[in-house]
């Protein structure tokens, strides 16, 4: 068969979402099928040099279209960015030779909307895959009216769009609830999960770990957050916490990554004077492994209200690299319903700071504690979130 994949970044990008993509198209070239990719040429944090138009990566063929390449830490620049990715895309996918199927997924948002489109125009089937969902989390974070017209619009067409699509699919239970009430037949709602690499990412001693010692850490307790910091997630709390424990000298946090709200963090740090918190670019995929094992837990965080919406894919590799993890957010959210059933961490409410500083502290100065629930999060995660289960999932719809 041949498949088509349509995403704003793909490999070498450093985005959790591309990572997943590329896994998916790699391992679909490996079992004999045709695919390739339409991406943009641009990176995802920005500037840089521009990767190639046409390129051949193991078995997959990429096809990059021009894009300004602004980046994520502004949202005129990621307007920008989606705009000229849209238009370039879509040009590209309408000229090429024809897929047995699409994959197309919410970046940028309301692209599937193209999946529908080129679906009347030449008969291709798409599978719609929800990385999160558009115009919800642009409406819970306040950047579209509920009632206007654009966002009842957007609806409109996000609907057209899922009812259109051969597949959709979900990253958890709460955002095949969401779906559902979509008014999308639940039949056509496949739930597969992020995954992380399992062989790529393994636990290690913090001990061991030559970017720890890379970075000036020895023994001290570091809290790591690692990933996007994006309008989804919530750091008012944690921000608030580490100013309380600025003089516990054995406690260090740690942000790694970028996006919109990565300024903010770095505000409140220079504002406050804070030397506990440091804040660093992506690391290469090549070196993931020792980013997610370079903490000894590791935060998670969602704002109230997008449950359902947005499904933190970090957390998967918070448990194959055997770490403790901190969610904080609504119950109801699938990364806490993980934890619930499995273990692995610690759920604390948006919003309570002293559950968020008590658990810090408890895990600080119990090392065990924080070791034993590292191992109970690898063996969930071997269980049932393994980059070869994703996979073999993924797999089977795309062939059916």
């Amino acid at each position: 068969m041949r498949f088509r994949f349509l995403h704003t970044f793909f490999y070498p990008s450093k985005d959790a979402v591309s990572q997943i993509l590329s896994d998916l198209a790699f391992h679909l070239a490996r079992v004999g099928h045709q695919v390739e990719a339409i991406a943009t040429s641009g990176h995802y944090e920005g500037g840089g040099r521009r990767l190639p138009e046409r390129q051949w990566i193991s078995g997959v063929l990429i096809r990059r279209v021009w894009g300004p390449s602004f980046g994520k830490r502004s949202v005129l620049g990621r307007l920008a960015d989606n705009a000229s990715y849209v238009v370039g895309a879509f040009v590209s996918a309408l000229t090429a030779p024809r897929a047995d199927k699409l994959v197309v997924l919410t970046s940028p948002p309301m692209f599937p909307v193209i999946g529908l489109a080129l679906k009347f125009i030449r008969r291709e089937q798409y599978v719609y895959v929800l990385m999160d969902l558009y115009p919800d989390v642009a409406i819970r974070a306040g950047l579209l009216s509920a009632n206007g017209l654009p966002a009842r619009l957007m609806r409109r067409l996000t609907r057209y769009a899922m009812q259109g699509a051969a597949t959709v699919v979900v990253l958890g239970r709460c955002m095949a609830e969401v779906v559902a009430r979509y008014g999308i037949d639940p039949r056509k709602i496949a739930i597969i999960q992020n995954w992380a690499d399992e062989s790529a990412i393994r636990p290690l001693p913090a001990e061991q770990n030559p970017l720890r010692k890379q970075l000036g850490y020895s023994d001290e307790f570091v809290l790591m957050y690692s990933g996007n910091m994006g309008v989804g997630h919530q750091f008012d709390d944690i921000l608030q916490v580490a100013r309380n424990l600025q003089d516990r000298n054995d406690i260090r946090f740690l942000f790694v990554g970028g996006g919109v709200r990565r300024r903010q963090i770095e505000t409140f740090r220079d504002e406050h004077r804070l030397k506990n918190l440091r804040v660093t670019d992506y690391l290469h995929r090549e070196r993931l492994g020792q980013s997610l094992t370079l903490g000894d837990a590791h935060f998670v965080s969602l704002r109230d209200g997008f449950e359902g919406l947005i499904v933190p894919s970090k957390a998967y590799g918070i448990m194959a690299a055997g770490r403790a993890m901190l969610y904080q957010g609504s119950g109801r959210g699938e990364i806490a319903r993980m934890l619930r059933e499995g273990g692995g961490g610690e759920i604390v409410a948006n919003g309570d700071c002293e559950a968020l500083q008590q658990t810090i502290l408890r895990w600080a100065d119990d090392r065990d504690l924080t070791r034993r629930l590292g191992q109970q999060a690898r063996g969930v995660f071997e269980a049932n979130y393994t980059k070869a289960i994703g996979l073999g999932r993924y797999q089977q719809i795309l062939e059916q």
